[in-house]
């Protein structure tokens, strides 16, 4: 690092690297008011979810997931959860999923829950890529894999699925599932603002860019995007790291990530979504891939998902169609 930052004052670059520093250092926003469209899904439920397990990550943090067996499993899922939450929040999925024949492991991805060392960050962009390459090695390693493989992933989580089966490891599984998966933060795919779920914290995401795209990467732990969670609830993660908002989504060129899918994926979105305007999906996504099957289902919203049977039953169909 510091030799990159000898080499920009010395190619002139000193202004703009005062001036990306001083956004980074300042460039902070406070958080947006709980969102109920969200956070309404959680409240009241008391689930048991099975116990976490860990393995060892390349890094030697631990990496932890809770699994579902099925009896006769025909198939097997590793299930993504959105922005915020942990693998606890797939429960009720991947109960149904798993009477349905699905057997299914629900990741905490790293930087939430007990997944990493540290809350809302990770160590470098690319490094989720990694973990789920550790996992799918470790799960095939202990014979808990039936039948193809495939990824499910909600919102974030969707995004982050999109990415990876864009990506030269994207031949891991044999399937994706996109749940309202998030492509773009801004119209026409999402509302204003994300809906209200999110506050990107604008000054310091652009002095931080300057500074990635530099070579200058030492303060790409700093938050750089505050979410809508319910104040004093410590289960969530409620800011993101540069590098793990970075990582936790397809990349900037989206589009060049749906032309990269080589796997057959489905893009399931409720029409009732709060965060993403699901019409436009079809319109944006299908023409691109013809890989990538595009269903919008009727009376969903962003976080039924999690609880509704309507979208249990959308994503079961989705994970036993023909080719996936």
């Amino acid at each position: 690092m510091l030799h990159a930052l000898i080499w920009a004052l010395a190619t002139g670059l000193g202004g703009t690297v005062l001036v990306a520093l001083a956004l980074a250092a300042f460039g902070k926003r406070r958080p947006p008011p709980p969102l109920a469209a969200v956070n309404h899904a959680f409240e009241g439920l008391h689930w048991e979810p099975p116990p976490l397990r860990t393995l060892r990550a390349r890094d030697g943090a631990p990496l932890a997931w809770r699994s579902y067996p099925a009896a006769a499993a025909q198939r097997t899922a590793i299930l993504v959860h959105g922005s915020t939450g942990d693998s606890r929040s797939m429960h009720a999925l991947a109960q149904h999923l798993a009477t349905q024949g699905t057997q299914c492991h629900a990741i905490d991805v790293r930087g939430h829950g007990s997944s990493g060392h540290l809350r809302g960050d990770i160590a470098y962009e690319g490094q989720l890529e990694d973990d789920l390459d550790d996992l799918v090695r470790h799960l095939r390693g202990l014979g808990e894999v039936s039948g193809p493989l495939l990824l499910l992933g909600h919102s974030s989580g969707g995004g982050f699925s999109l990415r990876m089966a864009a990506s030269p490891r994207g031949e891991l599984f044999d399937g994706y599932v996109l749940a309202a998966p998030m492509i773009h933060h801004a119209p026409p795919l999402a509302r204003p603002r994300v809906g209200g779920w999110a506050v990107p914290f604008l000054p310091r995401l652009v002095g931080l860019t300057i500074l990635h795209n530099l070579g200058l990467r030492f303060w790409e732990h700093l938050p750089v995007i505050a979410f809508a969670t319910p104040p004093g609830d410590t289960t969530r993660t409620a800011s993101y790291s540069f590098r793990l908002q970075r990582n936790f989504r397809p990349h900037r060129d989206w589009a060049a990530d749906v032309r990269a899918v080589r796997r057959p994926t489905t893009l399931l979105i409720g029409d009732h979504d709060e965060l993403f305007n699901a019409a436009h999906y079809p319109a944006a996504i299908a023409p691109l891939n013809p890989k990538i099957q595009v269903r919008l289902v009727p009376g969903v919203g962003h976080s039924d998902w999690y609880v509704s049977p309507a979208a249990f039953e959308a994503l079961h169909g989705a994970l036993c169609q023909p080719g996936v």
